[in-house]
């Protein structure tokens, strides 16, 4: 669709102008004509011609109404993306980002953040250690030199009740990864 609204009448209506300034000039005194195998005076064909001229004129007016707001919205899109790219993150701000009431608006509340367990948590730990003695990650150089490539030991948890949990295997012996620089 064009941007502008368009100032030239279609073909059909640059036809019709001509035909019924024809009609009025030269079939005034009760003459007759036949077109398609019918007869027509000058209301005849005037009761065909205007009523397309108008539905023409009509069309030509909504369709550059049309074009004219289809060019307004398009120099607003840009500034509305934006308020609408930031308009969620508002309405957390404002009614907080896990409010019942974001559903009004048509948005999804964030979940909240599940807290892990003592058990997680150790196990995390656990991980982050072995990680880091596997990488060679640690910061001072003794740290360091204590690791081997004797193998690394398990992870044993607890419980209350004295149960011993094997949570993590011994890993094999392996070298550390050197450090990067």
């Amino acid at each position: 669709m064009s941007k502008h609204p368009s100032k030239k009448p279609s073909r059909v209506r640059k036809r019709l102008d001509p035909f019924i300034r024809g009609v009025l000039a030269h079939f005034g005194n009760g003459e007759t004509m036949r077109v398609d195998g019918k007869l027509y005076d000058q209301a005849g064909l005037l009761g065909w011609l205007q009523p397309l001229q108008t539905a023409h004129q009509e069309v030509e007016q909504v369709r550059n109404l049309l074009s004219a707001k289809v060019h307004v919205r398009e120099q607003l899109s840009a500034a509305a993306k934006s308020f609408l790219d930031h308009l969620p993150l508002a309405l957390g701000v404002k009614f907080g980002a896990t409010s019942p009431i974001l559903y009004d608006f048509g948005l999804r509340p964030a979940r909240p953040r599940k807290q892990p367990t003592v058990e997680q948590k150790t196990i995390a730990y656990a991980e982050g250690v072995r990680t880091r003695r596997a990488r060679g990650s640690y910061t001072s150089d003794k740290q360091r030199k204590e690791i081997t490539v004797e193998g690394k030991r398990g992870l044993s948890l607890v419980t209350p009740d004295g149960e011993v949990k094997e949570i993590l295997p011994p890993a094999p012996p392996g070298k550390p990864r050197p450090r990067r620089k």
